[in-house]
């Protein structure tokens, strides 16, 4: 599953993110510990793209089921 979001605001440096809550410490941790990944794409004065990305569990066939 893929989820992304796109804004058009100031945007920011994603190397100068401070450790902590927001995007390091709550989405990226959140969506790593389920085997995801998270990418951000953002410069000063261009906005902020930001995609996250888990796998979703195989579903299970009927011949699994029997």
């Amino acid at each position: 599953m893929r989820v992304s979001v796109l804004d058009n605001g100031k945007g920011f440096d994603p190397a100068e993110l401070p450790r902590g809550l927001g995007l390091t410490g709550s989405v990226r941790d959140r969506i790593g510990a389920v085997g995801g990944r998270t990418v951000v794409d953002s410069e000063p004065g261009a906005g902020t793209y930001v995609e996250m990305r888990v796998p979703l569990p195989r579903r299970a066939s009927a011949e699994d089921r029997s």
